[in-house]
């Protein structure tokens, strides 16, 4: 029995139409498939052979054994694969996807023409009008705001990118980790947290949480270390007098539109948390966004307590809370203002295309500079200007992915961290993703082709 409903009254143009099967090239040709993947597009209708289609759009298959074949792009063409643990995340999304995409395709039925407004909609995604009429090196980014709202862009638009947003983001934070980026609130065994920050090798965030523990508290209250911390507040056990609270972690995606980054980073963190022992941190999760009509998508993000989602998951809902703020980077409002609060970490996410200028870089080096730990950054492009930008305003840049194969720089999956931050260790070779090749790197092996060996 299929997993999704083929009887919806969007089925018919949900996939791409036939005046629209040009596929641009997403992703730097000399890092992936782009000319040299054998794979064609498929039909609206046709499934990956082999495969089990989870949803409506077949960008999700069970292919048996606990292997999933998947995509990120409109046409179908370029597939990923991914194992068991990949295959429950894509399940769970899928499930989010269902009253995000509900929400969507209420707006585009409420237009005079849904029809004709979801075909608009493609036009605009494929055509990118206001991009392609921009002066080059105007930084105009891919779509207007106006555009951005359009029903039936943002329909198609989710489609797409709910895959690509929560699979790329989950890759680069496996990397921060690595780093130890995430220490200071989801504290491992034997590394030592004080107000600078974690000190295990590796580790590079400046500082916990302000709700945090600090080396201070901890004596006070009669303990030594972020390893007893983390045993006894996992466990709930008082630490001297007080009870231990959980760290509060505060993250703002920067143009983070419907807000699948946020998504990707509270389901990982719980899962680095159960990895390591320890509770969760209680999260504050923001989109700052220039399109306001993206508000009620990130609302629809979380898992709803006792709902149709897996329950162990659901109860992220009391204590992770989802929300939306208006935010421009070139209006002069800084973003802890916009957001309400202060920030721990940023997100940013195919966003710099829009901010190449020296205003831009000084608004992301003032927020370094005000007590934002960490810039975790996701691009399409594999050289940005900004890292220079940056670099020449004393921000430390870290690059996570490979950068000493033929395919040369790679920009693509970046940390900016404070000035004076000691430069991490490069992320180690053998480091197990998830999601292989995400983003995509086969090329750098001179493969042909996305799927992966071994899982």
């Amino acid at each position: 029995m299929p997993e999704h409903d083929r009887t919806s009254h969007l089925s018919s143009y949900s996939m791409p139409s036939s005046s629209y099967r040009h596929n641009p090239k997403a992703a730097p040709a000399r890092f992936g498939s782009a000319g040299r993947n054998k794979h064609r597009p498929l039909e609206k209708d046709e499934d990956v052979r082999g495969g089990r289609r989870l949803d409506e759009d077949g960008m999700v298959y069970d292919m048996g054994g606990g292997v999933c074949t998947y995509f990120q792009d409109r046409m179908r063409q370029y597939p990923f694969a991914t194992g068991a643990a990949g295959l429950s995340l894509l399940r769970r999304l899928l499930v989010v996807n269902r009253r995000v995409f509900a929400l969507s395709d209420a707006r585009v039925l409420a237009t005079d023409d849904p029809r004709r407004t979801a075909r608009e909609g493609e036009r605009l995604y494929v055509e990118k009008p206001s991009q392609r009429s921009a002066p080059k090196g105007a930084g105009v980014g891919t779509w207007s705001d106006e555009e951005y709202a359009h029903p039936g862009l943002q329909a198609l638009y989710l489609r797409l990118k709910s895959f690509q947003r929560f699979t790329e983001s989950w890759a680069l934070y496996e990397r921060a980790a690595a780093l130890g980026i995430f220490d200071p609130w989801v504290r491992p065994a034997g590394v030592h947290v004080s107000a600078q920050g974690a000190t295990a090798e590796g580790a590079t965030a400046q500082g916990a949480s302000a709700e945090g523990a600090t080396d201070d508290k901890l004596a006070a209250d009669g303990c030594t270390s972020a390893e007893s911390v983390g045993a006894r507040s996992a466990s709930g056990e008082r630490c001297g007098e007080r009870p231990l609270e959980r760290p509060k972690l505060c993250v703002a995606s920067l143009g983070g539109g419907p807000g699948y980054e946020l998504l990707a980073l509270a389901w990982y963190l719980r899962e680095l948390a159960t990895k390591r022992g320890v509770r969760p941190p209680r999260l504050d999760l923001v989109s700052l966004d220039l399109q306001p009509s993206w508000d009620p998508f990130v609302r629809a993000l979380p898992e709803p307590m006792g709902g149709e989602s897996e329950s162990e998951h659901a109860m992220e809902g009391a204590d992770t809370t989802y929300r939306f703020a208006q935010w421009d980077i070139k209006a002069g409002v800084g973003a802890c203002e916009a957001a309400g609060s202060a920030i721990d970490l940023c997100l940013i996410s195919n966003v710099l295309v829009y901010c190449t200028d020296e205003p831009s870089a000084d608004v992301l080096t003032s927020l370094l500079q005000s007590g934002v730990r960490a810039i975790l950054v996701n691009e399409r492009n594999g050289e940005q200007r900004m890292v220079g930008m940056v670099q020449k305003r004393g921000v430390v840049v870290c690059k996570l992915l490979d950068q000493s194969s033929a395919a040369g720089r790679d920009d693509r999956q970046l940390l900016f961290l404070p000035e004076g931050t000691p430069a991490p260790s490069p992320v180690p070779r053998d480091l197990e993703h998830t999601f292989p090749n995400v983003p995509y790197e086969e090329a750098k092996k001179g493969s042909n082709d996305a799927r992966i060996d071994r899982y």
